[in-house]
This record gives structure tokens, C-alpha cells and sequence, in this order.
């Protein structure tokens, strides 16, 4: 589960401001470019999942993804409600800037 987690730490996390920074190639992972014997690893890792596996995956970096988006907002906006930050949430993650 730890090789998992490090790909979201990769480029598709960053600003659209700050993609450019990384060198061009097919791969931008930082953690990719840093470790370049570890991504052949991560990659073997991957493929033996799974499909059952590779669902639960996703699933809890989803779950993971939802819960920090909420403490960011949280963090900054502690004047709302549950349900406020809920809502903005999802709002986020259907890319709604309403």
C-alpha cells in the first residue's frame, strides 16, 4: 500500500502553474524522477493486483482525497457548518466553482 500512495504525490496533484517546472516526458512523477528504480517496482506492484485490489485502491485514495479536501476547507473556513463543508466538498469534486 505504501508504493500506492507515493503516485499522488505525482505532477497531476500540482498547479497548473507549477507543472511546468517538471522536466517533459511521459512520466512527470516527482517521486518517479527522484527513485527512477522504484517506479519499475511500483509498476510491478500495480500490475500483480488484483482488479478486486486495484478497486479497493482507488476507493480508499478517494476516501483519502475527500477527507483532506474537507480539513483543508475546515482548516480555512472554520465558520461552517458540517453540512456547508459537505456540500463544498462535493462541489469541489464535481468541479463547480458556483
Amino acid at each position: 500500500m505504501a508504493i500506492m500512495n507515493s503516485t499522488i504525490f505525482g505532477a497531476s496533484h500540482l498547479r497548473r502553474a507549477d507543472r511546468g517546472r517538471l522536466p517533459e516526458s511521459t512520466d512527470t512523477s516527482r517521486f518517479a524522477l527522484m527513485f527512477p528504480e522504484a517506479e519499475e517496482v511500483q509498476t510491478k506492484a500495480i500490475r500483480a493486483l488484483s482488479v478486486e485490489d486495484k478497486l479497493r485502491v482507488a476507493e480508499s485514495l478517494r476516501t483519502f482525497a475527500w477527507e483532506l479536501k474537507r480539513a483543508s476547507l475546515a482548516q480555512r473556513h472554520p465558520e461552517l457548518s458540517n453540512a456547508e463543508l459537505l456540500e463544498r466538498v462535493r462541489a469541489a469534486f464535481r468541479n463547480d466553482h458556483s
